[in-house]
């Protein structure tokens, strides 16, 4: 039995971690499936492209964790715990010849043949690396600390209410880059030349700014005097955005992209108020430190003079099993 680090890891705290992860890998698969895909299809439409992305991430889920369910069982009845490397090959070649087989045999053709390795190493690939793993998919709507005022030192809650206000902000700002990430794969593969490409990738980034670091906020913020004033200046802009929008909107016959536009600087200004009414009015509590080294040395740890050596060394292999 493998039980090097990095190995299978059966989590015996939280069941059910594995379909979790299956889920987890299975959408981020499909999503880099449609972002190859989305050349491929050249759309002119982009709520056309948003449907076709929106079944390849609900597919893969799917495909995730009936992969999983798989995986797991392979494991409990072998007690072989597989090392990151050797789920990741293991699922190349069989991906491969599965859709070699089938393909052959029921004469599909070439090109459906090519885009269903690529989906399905897409998908495979992801889960793979993402069962078995120490990944913690549920950390996606636990995790969140807040600084305090001494240098080091993090804060959190364990208030159901303030971790759930953090969760629309938290969305949007995956969210809305997973959306642009996909405009720009479209818009690279409609360019005509290398200044359509430069322009594409500076509006990009520029659009992504807001919503990646509102995301970090949400993960780690900084004391909540700072946490305000940030709070007020990125959202300045945002605010005029929303402002003019909805006067355009309010015109008769507003155009379609003048709506889209007002639901979403509306949604994320919403999303930002309950975040800092959550995080400004929460009472803190230290949370661990997220360091992998202690600054402690072992003789601060509680009740050691009471414990052997064979103890410890058993409990310490427990955990680490």
């Amino acid at each position: 039995m493998n039980n090097k680090p990095g190995a299978f890891q059966l989590e015996k705290s939280v069941p059910g971690t594995f379909l979790m992860q299956g889920a987890l890998g299975g959408v981020l698969g499909g999503y880099v499936a449609a972002l190859i895909a989305a050349i491929a299809w050249n759309e002119d439409n982009f709520v056309m492209t948003l449907d076709l992305t929106s079944l390849a991430v609900f597919t893969g889920g799917i495909i995730g964790v009936s992969k999983a369910t798989l995986m797991w069982g392979v494991v409990r009845l072998t007690g072989i715990k597989y090392r990151a490397v050797t789920r990741v090959a293991s699922t190349s070649i069989l991906a491969s010849l599965f859709v070699a087989v089938v393909g052959r045999q029921l004469e599909f053709d070439e090109k459906f043949v090519r885009g269903s390795l690529v989906w399905a190493l897409s998908v495979g690939i992801p889960v793979a690396l993402l069962v078995g793993s120490k990944v913690k998919p549920w950390e996606l709507f636990t995790f969140g600390s807040i600084a305090t005022g001494e240098v080091g030192h993090r804060s959190g809650s364990r208030s159901i209410l303030a971790t759930l206000g953090t969760l629309p902000l938290r969305f949007l700002g995956i969210f809305a880059p997973a959306l642009l990430l996909l405009y720009f794969t479209r818009g690279f593969a409609r360019a005509h030349d290398i200044d359509d490409v430069l322009a594409l990738i500076l509006v990009v980034s520029v659009a992504s700014f807001y919503p990646l670091f509102s995301t970090y906020l949400t993960f780690r913020s900084p004391r909540k005097i700072v946490l305000f004033v940030l709070g007020v200046i990125i959202n300045f802009p945002m605010i005029l955005v929303w402002v003019l929008a909805f006067r355009l909107y309010l015109q008769p016959r507003p155009h379609e992209v003048v709506f889209i536009n007002v639901v979403i600087s509306s949604s994320f200004l919403v999303a930002w108020l309950i975040f800092l009414i959550v995080r400004l009015g929460v009472k803190l509590s230290p949370v661990p430190s997220l360091s992998i080294s202690s600054n402690k040395s072992i003789a601060d740890a509680p009740n050691l003079d009471n414990q052997c050596l064979g103890s410890r060394f058993t409990e310490w292999q427990q955990r680490v099993a």
